[in-house]
């Protein structure tokens, strides 16, 4: 057996590896070009590893997706782990530990969704759970919960999305190019860990498919607020989850918690007009989760947070509480509910 980093060469037969390991998963060959060799890092950060046998054939892998991260005043690149998996007959050889060992090294690794058999594997390597992250739900229309037109909705994911969202106090523009989202060099917040999100990611992972994910930014209210110029904004995504007809909430960023309640009831009116079921989302923070609450998302499940960042970086350890991922982090919202890219 031989580990070593994937190249353009590689995607067939990755693509036909995966087919195998995610039977249920569409353009599986379009997710892979996308998220390692379209992702604006990729050139010049390509960590993902494959492990192959004697006759060159692939027999497990572990992605690698490269991002760039701020916590207080340290800047870097990170690399989030997904699909790590190893064919089924190599599971009781040492393919699976050797890979994770290997994907470890890389400065810095974070993943989130681990499961219960990687978590072990993950620790002994060097990784620990830094954090928490919850999904939410909220129920739109309770009377259309159960929905039997799953072949019907999915041929017509893309329905048409108003160019501006109204709450009683806000106003929230339709967001067509990725320089609309103005920032501090991609961040927004100095105490939180923060990953980025300057026009470079947004343009690649929000804007690459277009009507994929739909994009709007904070434009008007009765709140003043000219100390902080960075864009409040959020990204939504039809789904099924379930069956049941769901705007997916991927990711959010703001300027006051003000505006977070605003971009919560901003989505709640979009559902409605959109007749969604209900609006899922992701949130790490502690407290978002009790603004959550207050707007009737319930918890529905939970996962940990884990990186190898404490271990290489004891200068600067991070507050398990101010880690903030949404489903806009790793390749969380891909596939979700209906295994659909």
């Amino acid at each position: 057996m031989k580990i070593r980093k994937i190249d353009k060469n590689d995607i067939p037969a990755l693509t036909e590896f995966n087919r195998r390991m995610y039977p249920k998963r569409d353009k599986v060959e379009e997710s892979i070009y996308f998220r390692f060799f379209k992702n604006p890092l990729s050139d010049k950060h390509s960590e993902s590893i494959i492990a192959v046998n004697g006759r060159d054939e692939i027999i497990g892998q572990y992605f690698l997706m490269p991002a760039r991260f701020r916590y207080r005043d340290n800047e870097a690149i990170v690399h989030w782990g997904m699909d790590y998996i190893v064919e089924q007959k190599e599971r009781r050889s040492l393919t699976g530990i050797i890979l994770c060992r290997e994907a470890l090294k890389v400065k810095f690794h974070f993943g989130t969704g681990v499961n219960e058999t990687a978590l072990p594997i993950h620790k002994r390597f060097g990784d620990e759970v830094i954090g928490y992250s919850n999904r939410y739900i909220k129920i739109i229309n309770p009377f259309f919960i159960h929905n039997f037109l799953p072949t019907l909705f999915t041929h017509n994911l893309y329905l048409k999305f108003p160019e501006v969202v109204d709450t009683k106090y806000s106003r929230f523009a339709r967001v067509h190019e990725a320089g609309e989202i103005i920032s501090n060099s991609g961040y927004w917040d100095k105490a939180s860990f923060e990953f980025s999100r300057d026009v470079d990611f947004i343009r690649w992972r929000f804007f690459y498919y277009r009507n994929k994910h739909i994009v709007y930014k904070y434009v008007s209210g009765m709140e003043k607020d000219n100390s902080n110029t960075n864009t409040s904004y959020f990204i939504v995504r039809q789904i099924l989850w379930r069956k049941i007809k769901c705007l997916l909430l991927v990711d959010y960023r703001f300027s006051s918690y003000g505006h977070f309640k605003e971009i919560l009831k901003a989505v709640t009116n979009l559902a409605r007009t959109q007749k969604m079921s209900a609006i899922l989302t992701k949130c790490s923070l502690p407290s978002l989760m009790k603004i959550l609450s207050r707007n009737y998302f319930i918890k529905f499940s939970g996962g940990v947070i884990i990186s190898n960042y404490k271990k290489l970086n004891n200068n600067c350890p991070i507050d398990n509480d101010n880690i903030l991922v949404t489903y806009g982090d790793s390749d969380a919202d891909f596939w979700k509910g209906d295994n659909t890219w």
